[in-house]
């Protein structure tokens, strides 16, 4: 019995050992990193201010500031962090404000559409190229035409920081547009830094590309960085940064051409200091275009070139003799007006002509609603017609219509007939 006993103490005590001596389960630990904690509390805080640099309190001022980044030096080469490192921002530079504002919040997303590689080799070739002028200086391309008037003075402003000032602009138009405009952040981004790449002589002079269309260009070398990449917008992207200098329909296409063109504004401000942005309303009055003109009227050139006529109570215009005198008293007006300065705008600038017109009952119906001119057949007594596309204007009552009428020569003093052509 004593035995049995001894020998049941002594099994229990090795049985207590080896539960004592059996290593513990390994507990599993969870580690946030602090930038991993931040995109928490941040993500749909769209208002929170960054506090802890003095050089990114004022977030949301313009990038472009001429004289202070020309005495700033090139920013150091970048790149967009791992999804699990610290974020670290450029140091100077136009980039680190850009870096702050449109890359750093959104770094997360970047990298799980998988286009962190794009964004990075987007600045640098912005880092080391972008220093030349951000306006082409070839007459064949379309923008250099379109600037004509102020090419000199925005070919003073570096493509690099009128190409983060774009792209940080798409941003923020894309945050107004899109109600998940996270997820279209890295798009907007991609798009900005690419838009003007043609401009870049290593690219426009390389013979690679068989154009002189700085927006082509840049189209086929975004076409390149992007090669083997799949996500579904990146055509998109391609055909939005091909078509930001002709007329589109597409959505973000206009944003981008939005976003471009407040740029150009922006810029222009810098060398053109008495002028101020003005909307057309505030600037633009129909006294003074009447009496702008008035001296125009009936009167006939050398070689038979003429602006406008009278005929039964109508004052038929031609486009470009509006547009020119609208021009003028924008510059006189001091207005900072784009519809006024893009060549490509003209249309635009004369259907707000038109309609303040249209507004203040000076427009007849010979135009549709919808009409900022049309074509016209002028019938001579002789027997002679010819045609021209004319915008038509109601006489005012201040006009000495004696006077003006005195003036008529040529062509003029032998109008049979003025006849709409097709539908109006």
């Amino acid at each position: 019995m004593m035995i049995l006993l001894v020998t049941s103490f002594v099994i229990c005590i090795c049985i207590a050992g080896l539960i004592l001596l059996r290593p513990a389960k390994e507990e599993k630990r969870i580690t946030i990193s602090l930038s991993e904690l931040s995109t928490i509390w941040t993500q749909y805080n769209g208002t929170y201010e960054l506090i802890n640099s003095t050089e990114s309190k004022d977030v949301i001022a313009p990038l472009y500031d001429a004289k202070k980044e020309t005495e700033i030096e090139t920013a150091k080469e970048s790149g967009v962090p791992a999804a699990d490192s610290d974020i670290s921002s450029p140091a100077v530079g136009p980039i680190k404000l850009f870096w702050e504002t449109c890359i750093n919040p959104y770094h997360r997303v970047i990298q799980r559409q998988g286009v962190a590689d794009v964004v990075k080799t987007l600045l640098d070739i912005m880092e080391k190229y972008g220093n030349c002028p951000s306006v082409s200086t070839n007459s064949k391309d379309t923008e250099s035409a379109d600037l004509f008037s102020v090419r000199d003075n925005l070919a003073q402003v570096s493509l690099k920081d009128h190409t983060y000032t774009v792209a940080y602009n798409l941003v923020e138009e894309v945050k107004k547009a899109y109600i998940d405009y996270e997820n279209h952040i890295p798009k907007a981004i991609i798009t900005g830094l690419a838009h003007d790449l043609g401009k870049i002589p290593e690219f426009r002079d390389s013979r690679a590309y068989n154009t002189s269309e700085h927006h082509l260009i840049s189209a086929l070398k975004l076409n390149e960085i992007l090669a083997g990449k799949e996500l579904f917008w990146l055509k998109h992207v391609v055909k939005a940064v091909e078509e930001h200098h002709i007329h589109s329909n597409d959505e973000f296409t206009i944003l981008l051409k939005k976003a471009d063109k407040a740029a150009r504004q922006t810029e222009l401000l810098t060398f053109t200091k008495e002028y101020s942005i003005m909307k057309f309303e505030d600037w633009f009055n129909v006294e003074t275009f009447y009496k702008e003109i008035e001296p125009r009227i009936n009167y006939s050139q050398v070689y038979g070139k003429w602006d406008a006529f009278t005929f039964r109570g109508i004052i038929y215009c031609k486009p470009d003799f509006v547009y020119d005198t609208i021009k003028k008293l924008c510059r006189e007006a001091k207005a900072l007006d784009l519809s006024f300065i893009y060549q490509s705008e003209k249309e635009n600038a004369l259907r707000k002509t038109v309609n303040k017109l249209r507004e203040a009952e000076l427009v007849p119906g010979l135009l549709a609603p919808n009409q900022i001119a049309r074509k016209f057949e002028i019938k001579q007594k002789t027997g002679n017609s010819f045609k021209n596309i004319l915008i038509p204007l109601k006489i005012v009552s201040f006009y000495d219509m004696e006077k003006i009428e005195a003036r008529k020569m040529d062509f003029m003093q032998v109008i049979e007939r003025v006849t709409p052509v097709g539908k109006g």
